[in-house]
């Protein structure tokens, strides 16, 4: 940090800086305030003032240069600077005031007219428009996007302030909560609006898409008495970040918000201590905001990024086949930080379930099922969970198990019966597999699965015989032919 101020300055301020480091300001000197711009590490004072005014600041700057500013004798007057040449900003009536300067060179604020009025104006190529009223006496522009387009407030015809946005020539109300006044703040490119409304009691921040309608944007679950609301700044995205307070048992509490406009959610932002807020948001969706805990201040900067679900599919499991279609039951779990979740299962591609839990039936075998978890933005996560479908058997009847020496050319009954929770089952598809072949199927009688081997043209010599059940198990053993 180093000091900015020339030589003989009693006081000097830096207002505003664009992203060419160029910054602006003002230098009070022995008798007057002179407007500043400092680049490169040196301070130029704008020696130009408008006709009848001999004080001068620089408010606004943007990446174009264009410098924003108040000339002034009695009252404020605005004016715009360029290129080494000052114009003055007025609607006739001597007073202006500029409150905004954007990137494509509009200035808005308030000016006083030859008829004694207070009207919002639009600065823009030399030419000053009076942006008119809703029906009362007084109006305000308070911002402009880089498409010309102003919000503020006006007075209506019975003197109640009310928002306004200015398009195509022509000023129109904002609709509102029924509260007894509002305020609009700030309007991005895509004509969201974001501001306050008022009732004297409780207020309320408000978002307005003129696509869907006005959006009270205030989270819930903060109980204070007399809230106060504010949404402090809106980026392109439709993230908006602010302050809700109140009182609780009589001391004074508030706490941060943020709120995105594409997704739909609002929650609060932990920053520590009783009294937090954000002030600003970039397109990145970083804010940046202050909170105190007793006596000590300090700035940080949480992000509202919408940051991806949770999705947990659970541990894999083993279960014991009832039949051909056996019925499972998986907990899955899932969350986000900002809000709500969706859950899908899927099986082989195909989607089996909805929600946290499925309940689903799975033939015997070793399945792997997916869950996914979307959140209201759109981003996924994703989580998988392996389960094993196993018959319970009883291990090969007799007379397999006697030596297992049976005479070539006969026929050996292979037999074995299911156990446990698979006993029921009477219709299990079971394949005789003779050294990796097939070799018959089993059938299901007095209370158990049996199919005969015919060992007819067999030379003598060891054979595998395995029962393959379709769960994946080998279950198999060896008999010799003589």
């Amino acid at each position: 940090m180093a000091d900015v101020s020339l030589p003989g300055v009693q006081e000097s301020e830096l207002l505003a800086i664009n992203q060419c480091g160029r910054a602006v300001g003002y230098e009070l000197g022995t008798s007057r305030y002179s407007a500043t711009i400092r680049e490169n590490r040196v301070t130029t004072p704008i020696t130009a003032l408008l006709p009848g005014t001999d004080n001068s600041k620089a408010i606004y700057v943007n990446d174009a240069g264009t410098v924003v500013g108040t000339c002034w004798t009695y009252y404020d007057v605005a004016y715009s600077y360029q290129n080494g040449v000052m114009t003055e900003i007025s609607l006739g009536g001597g007073y202006s005031q500029p409150t905004h300067l954007n990137e494509t060179g509009h200035v808005v604020g308030a000016g006083a007219t030859p008829f004694g009025s207070e009207h919002a104006f639009l600065y823009f190529n030399g030419v000053t428009t009076d942006l008119g009223t809703l029906g009362g006496w007084q109006s305000r522009a308070q911002y402009v996007n880089t498409l010309g387009h102003v919000v503020g407030t006006s007075l209506d015809e019975f003197g109640q302030e009310r928002s306004f946005v200015y398009r195509d020539g022509a000023m129109s109300q904002i609709p509102d909560f029924g509260f007894g006044a509002s305020r609009a703040r700030e309007i991005n490119d895509a004509g969201l609006v974001i501001g306050q409304a008022f009732s004297g009691i409780d207020d309320a921040s408000f978002l307005w898409d003129p696509a869907t309608g006005l959006r009270n944007i205030r989270p819930d679950g903060f109980q204070v008495d007399n809230v106060y609301a504010g949404a402090h700044d809106l980026n392109s995205r439709g993230q908006v970040v602010g302050v809700i307070g109140g009182f609780q048992n009589g001391r004074l509490v508030q706490r941060a918000f943020v709120y995105d406009h594409s997704i739909g959610f609002k929650r609060f932002v932990d920053m520590g201590g009783s009294e937090a807020s954000l002030w600003a948001v970039n397109e990145a969706g970083q804010a940046c905001g202050d909170a105190v805990d007793g006596v000590q201040a300090f700035v940080t900067a949480p992000t509202i990024v919408n940051t991806a679900p949770t999705a947990s599919a659970g541990a894999d499991q083993s279960v014991v086949a009832t039949g051909t279609a056996t019925p499972v039951t998986i907990l899955g779990s899932g969350s986000d930080a900002e809000g709500a979740i969706t859950y899908r299962w899927a099986l082989n591609g195909q989607i089996v379930g909805s929600s946290a839990q499925l309940d689903t039936t799975l033939s015997p075998g070793s399945h792997t099922l997916t869950l996914t978890t979307t959140d209201e933005g759109g981003l996924t996560a994703t989580d998988e969970v392996s389960v094993s479908v196993l018959y319970s058997w009883s291990g090969f009847h007799a007379p397999i198990g006697r030596g297992n020496a049976f005479k070539s050319g006969g026929t050996v009954p292979v037999k074995f019966a299911l156990t446990g929770a698979s006993a029921p089952v009477t219709n299990a598809t079971a394949t005789l597999l003779i050294n990796g072949s097939a070799a018959g199927m089993f059938a299901y009688a007095n209370g158990q699965y049996q199919c005969n081997w015919s060992t007819k043209g067999r030379s003598p010599g060891s054979y595998v015989i395995a029962v393959d059940l379709g769960d994946g198990v080998p279950r198999q053993t060896t008999v010799v032919l003589k």
